[in-house]
Order: structure tokens, then C-alpha cells, then sequence
């Protein structure tokens, strides 16, 4: 199942884990997601605002090269009670053999 894309570029996806809750069901979570500090098109706040209402419970922000976006991520993320998880995608060059 994929996820909303919020405005990004790139693709990410939608995790399912089994709800702690009373009721059942599940929690959403989603694994990769990209701000404007990377190549994405909103900014750490809506894109945590975003994620809180299409449901998910926690977001990893792992925008390209930098975690600059995660101080203001973590910021909304503990004022709308969705868990930030730090994360980054590296850009690597491999030279010889």
C-alpha cells in the first residue's frame, strides 16, 4: 500500500504495526519522507502537520544529505504527538576497483 506523498518528489511508503490500542487495528507509519531542506515541497512543519492528519503516528524525515530539518520536525512532531524518527539519505561516491 503506498502512502500520500505530501508534495514530494520522491516515493515513499506506508508501514502498517499492529495498534496497541484497545480497539485493534493498526498505527500508520511512514518510513521516508522529504522536506524543503532536501527535495521536497513542504517544510518540516507541514510536512509532520500533513502527516498527523492523514493518520500516522510517527514519520521519519530522511531528506537528502542532511538532518537540518529535524530540529523543527521534532518541534510540531511533539506538539501534534507524532513520533519524529531521525534519518538521512546519503549521497556516496565509490571510485576504483
Amino acid at each position: 500500500m503506498r502512502g500520500k506523498h505530501f508534495g514530494m518528489r520522491a516515493t515513499h511508503g506506508v508501514r502498517f504495526l499492529p495498534s496497541k490500542s484497545h480497539r485493534g487495528g493498526v498505527r500508520r507509519v511512514d518510513l521516508h519522507s522529504h522536506t524543503t531542506v532536501s527535495d521536497g515541497t513542504l517544510s518540516p512543519t507541514a510536512l509532520v502537520e500533513a502527516a498527523k492528519a492523514t493518520g500516522l503516528v510517527a514519520l521519519a524525515v530522511t531528506d537528502h544529505d542532511s538532518l537540518g530539518a529535524l530540529p523543527e520536525a521534532r518541534v510540531a512532531g511533539a506538539r501534534l504527538g507524532v513520533e519524529i524518527v531521525a534519518g538521512v539519505e546519503l549521497s556516496v561516491t565509490h571510485t576504483g576497483g
